[in-house]
């Protein structure tokens, strides 16, 4: 009779059970279980990285949900304040970390500002809603197509490195296709800017290039102000940047020609000395003449101080000859350009052709 008792029990049980344990789990640790259902339907585990699609879910709090620690976390859609709630041990762990689209403060990344490991920020088609905190002294930090407004500021107070005993730099700041037009560096980030090598201002609304970020930027290697609003540059700042290699000035959304001037990097080289050989993207419309016919030479001239890569796309966009009109300067013959006093005018810093009539001549006779 007892086996049978048991067994009608243990059938009990059974039946009963699917029903009134998950009531028991959920009134028991209701916090730690639906965290972790929810977690595990959000992210997955690849062979390096953690990858979150978060489609701007709110109170997710994100932990190492992979058998083995992965050194990058890719969060996608992430809501305000997701940063923020990541799990400490996790964070101290990550290396690289990936935001694309959703929301984000930067004062959620203060976590990574003491005793982390994160060497790569990367924030893409992201809404910043707050401006106002420093950003953690990392390797690299890259911040693309956001409504960024202005050069993010440091705090390097916050770069000792406690385990380390040395102070950490940012080397490589990349801040395209943002809305930047204002280049003024805070007072507290002078000391890492004056150390960044590579520098990328790629399609922002900058419209000069003036001392004042240049001044505080000299251990610059590679700069890109590529795709702005840039029509001239003082080259006495262009001066300050004595360890540059690299300069890209193409694509500059201008509805003028750029101002090309013989001594332009005259400066620059001078300070360079001729240790490396400084390459050069210049914008694709300069202002052609009859007595600027040097500009080709300087581009096409073969020589261990400069190259410009770009030399078979830059135009010459105003009419130095009529059947020239708007070809790669590589391909105009300048010994035709016969400018005569009545037809140019140094004012307009071109030269027209007309014909005796007074319209534009098609041919030369």
């Amino acid at each position: 009779m007892k086996c049978y008792y048991y067994v009608i029990v243990l059938l009990f049980i059974s039946l009963w059970w699917p029903l009134v344990a998950p009531f028991s789990v959920q009134q028991t640790y209701p916090a730690l279980e639906n965290l972790r259902r929810r977690e595990m339907a959000y992210c997955c585990c690849h062979r390096l990285a953690v990858i979150c699609n978060l489609n701007n879910t709110k109170d997710i709090v994100i932990t190492n949900v992979c058998s083995s620690v992965r050194s990058t976390l890719v969060l996608n859609q992430p809501a305000r304040g997701t940063v923020a709630k990541l799990d400490t041990n996790f964070a101290k762990a990550i290396r690289h970390l990936v935001i694309h689209g959703g929301y984000v403060q930067f004062s959620e990344l203060e976590m990574f500002q003491h005793n982390s490991s994160l060497t790569t920020l990367i924030i893409n088609q992201t809404q910043i809603d707050e401006q106002r905190s420093p950003l953690p002294i990392i390797d690299q930090i890259e911040i693309t197509s956001t409504n960024l407004h202005r050069l993010p500021f440091f705090n390097l107070s916050y770069s000792l490195s406690s385990s380390q005993n040395s102070i950490k730099y940012v080397k490589k700041l990349m801040l395209d296709n943002n809305h930047i037009q204002n280049l003024d560096v805070d007072h507290t980030s002078v000391g890492v800017y004056s150390n960044l090598r590579h520098l990328s201002l790629r399609g922002n609304r900058i419209s000069s290039l003036a001392n004042r970020i240049l001044y505080f930027t000299q251990q610059l290697k590679y700069l890109d102000v590529s795709n702005n609003t840039i029509s001239k540059i003082d080259k006495t700042a262009l001066s300050l940047l004595a360890q540059l290699r690299s300069i890209s000035l193409k694509d500059q959304r201008i509805t003028v020609p750029f101002e090309f001037k013989s001594d332009l990097l005259d400066p620059l080289l001078s300070k360079i000395q001729g240790r490396w050989q400084l390459h050069i993207e210049l914008p694709q419309r300069v202002y052609c003449n009859c007595s600027t016919s040097w500009i080709q030479t300087w581009i096409m001239k073969p020589n261990d101080r400069y190259f410009v890569v770009n030399y078979r796309h830059i135009m010459c966009s105003n009419k130095v000859l009529p059947d020239d009109s708007n070809k790669a300067i590589h391909r105009v013959d300048f010994s035709r350009c016969l400018c005569t006093q009545h037809d140019c005018y140094e004012h307009m810093a071109y030269c027209h052709y007309y014909d005796i009539n007074g319209g534009f001549a098609s041919h030369w006779s």
